[in-house]
């Protein structure tokens, strides 16, 4: 009989036998046979389950590949969100701040326009008001400009009434008066032609006086120069 001991390592399987009777070489031979064929199949067989094993292991090696890829791409992918939310955030934080500012702004704007509203409505209130009194003023002065301008009339028409009055007087009395010059000039034309025309006959009498005297004197003798004086004498005295 035979003893069989098999000792099994992590890398090969080391079988060995121990006779004890010829008898069992046969069997021994037969049962090695059959063990080389066991163990051909157990190492084929490993090959196998290795293999398989190893693809199993690429498979799920490569499947944590991928796995690890796709998180890490989505990884990527959320980080990227979240630069981009980020950068979106900022920026809606910056338009709201300057909204925010608009709105402020606008606000001190609509206040105040509203108190400029507010003192511009005042203003014309009160010019309402002066207006409006001096509208009544106008009024007042007005009615006091017609009634001095009534009693301006009246009294330019009682002036006239008083001059035209006047210019007829006048005109009475420059008649009166234009006739009595009129008659007292005639008198006094009158008065200077008679003068002159007894200027004229006096001296046409003095002129044939003395044509007489001259015609005397030249009939008669030369007389003393005292009788010709007293002849000429008496004779200016007879004019």
């Amino acid at each position: 009989m035979a003893t069989t001991t098999t000792t099994t390592t992590s890398t090969s399987t080391t079988t060995t036998l121990t006779y004890e009777k010829p008898h069992d070489v046969a069997l021994t031979s037969h049962s090695v046979m059959a063990l080389s064929l066991e163990e051909t199949d157990y190492h084929n067989y490993s090959k196998s389950v290795d293999r398989a094993a190893h693809v199993d292991a690429m498979m799920t090696h490569t499947e944590e590949e991928e796995e690890q890829q796709q998180q890490q791409h989505r990884l990527n992918r959320l980080e990227l969100e979240h630069a981009y939310l980020a950068e979106q955030n900022t920026h809606l934080t910056k338009e709201l701040s300057f909204a925010r500012c608009t709105i402020s702004a606008l606000r001190n704007i609509t206040t105040q326009k509203e108190e400029s509203l507010q003192a511009t409505r005042q203003e014309l209130d009160r010019a309402y008001f002066r207006i409006k009194m001096l509208g009544m003023t106008l009024m007042r002065q007005e009615q006091q400009l017609q009634q001095q301008q009534q009693a301006w009339m009246e009294m330019m028409q009682h002036q006239q009434q008083q001059q035209q009055q006047q210019s007829y007087d006048d005109e009475e009395a420059g008649h009166l008066s234009h006739r009595s010059l009129t008659t007292a000039a005639a008198h006094q034309h009158i008065e200077a032609l008679l003068q002159r025309r007894a200027g004229k006959e006096q001296q046409q009498q003095q002129q044939q006086q003395r044509r007489h005297l001259d015609h005397q004197q030249q009939l008669t003798p030369p007389e003393s120069p005292r009788r010709i004086d007293e002849q000429g004498q008496g004779l200016d005295d007879e004019y």
